[in-house]
């Protein structure tokens, strides 16, 4: 992952002296009928709508990225600290992030012609999602009048523990409030049902009023900033940006017991969700964050102490010949298949069904040869790629180079090409000491003779930290928009609306207990 430029924002704590009077309010859709939450209080179970204030959040997330670039600031309290340090997962947007990131997607958007001439209009994107979200709902109230007074730049939805084990997890919908009496007041207005408490900068709203009470007055003992789990996952992802996403595996796995029963007895496909809810090896820290590099748009995480499959080695995609379109690669390929075998035979014995994948196993052995996993993991070795090079004669150019065992990638081409029956011919060509199977005799030589994708600016400006990296994907978004309007008749439209954007690129790698990726868009 490449090194941000920034540093991680970090959390104003509480001021117990700002804090102002909680405050109840209803809030709500009257017929329950936005996503239900179950709770329990000491008179019993019950089922109740999960807020209104969710579309509020929604839409503060889908204008983060115009909105982003409205003003200068930054700085101030994150909805982390209205939030208890029991919360397992969190979405967090930011529209007044660092004044860098600011100037950095002001000059991403305006390479988009569609957005770019809005940014000077002064429209709040938040008004015309929240307006589309109620167009149809049973909601009234009016944005201007009911929301805008009081609705800030920041907006979270985190995820706590029931009240009791056995109970459903609790989302909790967090709005920065400017004016907390016409927060009361619009959000009142604008929703029903559902219950609220506005305190201090931010309000906290849940399904009920004694789980938006508990939950303000648990941040207030202890909240999510001051949770060092939490804060130095954040911090060691580097900034923030405009939007963040955490959660902490292990918390969330105490916290599923319900959800775990009820995926059970939904069967086969939930079973398995559920058996990783209640009992899987469910632990570490997950964050990513959305920000600007300069002109690139940048989604960032890392993954610490979760039972990732061991990768080693680089992917190698960038020997691949000057101008491959797609190319995927990975270090590691054979322990990857292997770790990836491992589970599917636990998720199969999980549902009572070892018996008839060992079956299906058994009969592709006895009709085609190939043992799996084994003759799978020999024949991708320890570096495996696959490539699109565009179209010969409409017909696409495709390859996959190994570094496997050639005599377990005849046997797999072999299988393949049965599989098949006799409607695919595959070609193969040696490259060193690596293997190349591809579409055409053709391609297969210039994989297996070609290179310089590596040297390629569009190439190395969408995955930086290609040469370390064990996982790489690079989609080169310009050379496929001129193929589709060259050969594929491609939509106008659509063609317009994917010229500003250069190249895709996602590299991933692993140290130790921590894994990183690096998803990056770079405009044209």
């Amino acid at each position: 992952m490449t090194t941000s430029r920034g540093t991680a924002m970090t959390s104003t704590p509480h001021d117990p002296h700002r804090r102002d009077e909680p405050d109840v309010i209803d809030l709500g859709s009257p017929d329950g009928s936005v996503l239900p939450a179950r709770t329990t209080s000491r008179g019993g179970r019950r089922r109740a709508g999960v807020i209104g204030g969710g579309v509020l959040a929604l839409a503060v997330a889908g204008g983060a990225g115009a909105y982003a670039v409205s003003a200068l600031g930054g700085g101030g309290a994150q909805p982390e600290v209205a939030i208890p340090s029991s919360a397992f997962a969190l979405v967090r947007v930011d529209l007044d992030p660092a004044a860098s990131q600011k100037l950095d997607a002001l000059r991403f958007a305006r390479r988009f012609p569609d957005v770019g001439s809005r940014l000077g209009s002064g429209d709040d994107p938040r008004q015309a999602i929240f307006e589309a979200l109620t167009k149809d709902s049973t909601r009234s109230g009016d944005y201007a009048r009911d929301v805008q007074p009081w609705l800030g730049q920041r907006a979270a939805l985190a995820v706590v523990p029931g009240v009791q084990p056995q109970d459903d997890p609790v989302p909790l919908v967090v709005l920065a409030v400017t004016d907390a009496g016409a927060a009361r007041t619009g959000l009142a207005t604008v929703v029903g049902a559902g219950r609220c408490v506005v305190s201090g900068d931010f309000a906290v709203c849940a399904a009920d009023a004694g789980l938006a009470q508990r939950a303000v007055t648990d941040a207030g003992r202890s909240s999510l900033a001051d949770d060092a789990g939490f804060s130095d996952a954040v911090a060691a992802n580097g900034e923030d940006g405009v939007a963040l996403a955490w959660a902490d595996l292990a918390k969330a796995k105490s916290a599923l017991p319900a959800l775990a029963s009820a995926l059970r007895s939904r069967g086969s496909r939930a079973g398995a969700l559920g058996s990783l809810a209640g009992g899987g090896d469910l632990k570490g820290r997950f964050v990513a964050a959305v920000r600007f590099d300069g002109p690139n748009l940048e989604v960032a995480g890392r993954v610490d102490g979760a039972p990732l499959p061991a990768a080693s080695g680089a992917a190698g995609v960038g020997d691949l010949p000057a101008g491959t379109l797609v190319a995927l690669g990975t270090g590691g390929a054979d322990a990857i298949v292997s770790s990836a075998w491992t589970q599917l035979r636990s998720t199969f014995a999980a549902q009572g069904g070892a018996d008839a994948l060992e079956s299906q196993v058994a009969a592709i052995r006895d009709q085609y040869g190939l043992s799996l996993p084994g003759d799978l993991s020999a024949a991708l070795g320890g570096r495996a790629s696959v490539a699109f090079g565009g179209l010969t004669d409409g017909a696409p150019d495709v390859a996959v180079r190994t570094s496997g065992e050639p005599g377990a990638v005849a046997t797999l081409v072999d299988t393949v090409t049965r599989l098949a029956s006799g409607g695919l011919t595959l070609s193969t060509a040696r490259s060193g000491s690596d293997t190349v199977v591809a579409s055409s005799k053709a391609y297969a030589e210039k994989v297996s003779t070609g290179s310089g994708l590596g040297a390629s600016t569009v190439f190395t400006g969408a995955v930086p930290g290609f040469k370390d990296a064990q996982q790489v994907v690079f989609v080169d978004v310009a050379g496929l928009v001129a193929l589709a309007k060259g050969s594929l008749g491609a939509d106008a439209a659509a063609v317009r609306n994917l010229q500003p954007i250069s190249a895709v690129g996602l590299t991933g790698s692993r140290d130790g207990s921590v894994a990183t990726f690096d998803l990056r868009l770079t405009p044209g």
